[in-house]
């Protein structure tokens, strides 16, 4: 199919995995460069670390994992607490301080593998919790390694991918996993993003996140009937020149691929991606 979506056409190929729990939070890699890559950088986490702590696993390598939205080095909420004692709801302040012990626990566990929580965000300059990428390489002296960089920021993608300063930056990232928000709005940015990105990278797997609407797209060049379109996409690319010969095919995949992708709501059907 010839049409303005073959920027969401990934180039089919073998060796990839799954990484992490078969819901949200999991991700399609290639699996091939897993085991040189050296350090994790991912951004957006909360506490859904199932990609992380399998990275981790599989490498017994760093993960620096940045998530503006922490609440500290005890991982108490304290305006909750607050909140919840004036207002009387005593089991509310205890379920947040159990939940607090739980976490602290889990991060001196996660601290001894060397899988870190950092509580702050990326952005294109440094402000408050947020730091840029190139002050994150530096000050934990991981600019010469090979980096697995994973980006989930809520929309935040548009203002990374839309400054010219990252892709100055992704010289020794061997593989880019990005969640795009909002493609019913900003599909042509979506658009523009990717393409940039495929200067350097090939785009290998693609999956639609169902915990997102979809929308209906008409007007396609050379395209008779409407494209139903997921509001939320996940996507894989490779470094150029580093996916094998022997992994690249000629078989066309349907998104999503069974035993690869699963639903990120397993409540709700997977979203089938027709036009790919």
């Amino acid at each position: 199919m010839k049409n303005n979506l073959d920027f969401l056409k990934p180039l089919p190929i073998s060796n990839k995995a799954r990484l992490g729990r078969n819901r949200d939070g999991g991700y399609v890699v290639y699996n091939r460069i897993i085991p040189e890559t050296e350090v994790l950088f991912t951004y957006g986490v909360g506490w859904e670390i199932s990609f992380e702590e399998a990275f981790n696993e599989v490498t017994g390598k760093k993960v620096l994992m940045f998530d503006p939205t922490m609440v500290g080095i005890y991982l108490l909420d304290w305006k909750a607490i607050r909140k919840h004692f004036f207002t009387l709801r005593f089991s509310q302040i205890y379920k947040q301080i159990t939940r607090g012990l739980f976490l602290y626990n889990k991060k001196k566990e996660l601290d001894k593998k060397d899988v870190n929580f950092v509580n702050e965000g990326i952005s294109v300059t440094k402000k408050e919790k947020y730091d840029t990428f190139a002050n994150h390489l530096r000050r934990f002296n991981q600019q010469d390694k090979k980096i697995l960089l994973k980006l989930d920021i809520e929309g935040g993608e548009f203002e990374i991918f839309q400054n010219d300063d990252i892709y100055s930056l992704l010289g020794n990232v061997n593989q880019l996993l990005v969640e795009f928000h909002d493609l019913k709005n900003r599909l042509r940015e979506v658009k523009a993003i990717m393409e940039r990105i495929g200067e350097n990278f090939e785009l290998v797997h693609i999956h639609a996140n169902n915990a997102g609407h979809t929308f209906l797209l008409f007007d396609l060049e050379d395209e008779q009937t409407d494209v139903v379109m997921p509001d939320l996409i996940e996507v894989t690319f490779v470094k150029k020149g580093l996916i094998a010969g022997a992994d690249k095919i000629n078989t066309q995949f349907t998104y999503p691929v069974p035993e690869l992708d699963y639903p990120n709501d397993p409540t709700r059907r997977e979203i089938l991606l027709k036009f790919i």
